[in-house]
């Protein structure tokens, strides 16, 4: 197929998607509503140049669509990730959890935002290790299976490095949290 035959095929699969993003985005995601064209002109663009860059294999029109709605979710996960980052970089340091037992009775809240602070940690990690961390918190059948010696290493080393970003970012000490 030549480039100028794979420009019409994309723009016709472009023309068929768009309707079905929107219909997509306005129905899973209507809190977004304020940037929808921006997230179907950025899947569109994303969609365009991968398709464009692939001249030694010819995709259909079936496998277009299906990359271009996996592109448009990336999108949207993206911004979800990128709001919960932005939610704890503008948490008031005055609302950081105190170290200091005697001047902060409320356990709940002390765990409260810590939490919100390890949720913006959590969103900045790879999807293999959020999965490995939040293995044993899911659902899914890979809970009853147990570890292997790599992957508890794994998992150790990724909690220490959460716990030093903890005490690097805000100076919090989780373990100090932990023993009550």
């Amino acid at each position: 197929m030549t480039v100028r035959n794979e420009k019409n095929l994309l723009e016709e699969t472009l023309a068929d998607l768009y309707p079905k993003w929107r219909r997509w985005l306005q129905s899973r995601h209507a809190a977004l509503a304020g940037i929808h064209t921006e997230l179907l002109q950025d899947a569109a663009a994303d969609l365009s140049e991968y398709v464009l860059k692939k001249p030694t294999h010819q995709l259909s029109n079936a496998e277009i669509q299906k990359l271009g709605f996996t592109i448009l979710k990336r999108r949207v996960a993206d911004v979800f990730r990128a709001k919960t980052i932005d939610w704890v970089e503008h948490l008031p340091l005055d609302l950081l959890p105190s170290a200091d037992r005697r001047t902060d009775p409320e356990l709940a809240t002390r765990y409260a935002k810590l939490l919100r602070l390890l949720v913006g940690l959590v969103a900045q990690l790879d999807r293999h290790d959020r999965d490995l961390l939040l293995r044993n918190s899911s659902v899914s059948d890979h809970k009853h299976i147990a570890m292997t010696p790599a992957e508890r290493q794994q998992l150790s080393r990724l909690r220490d490095r959460l716990r030093g970003e903890l005490l690097e970012r805000y100076g919090i000490e989780v373990s100090e949290y932990l023993t009550e």
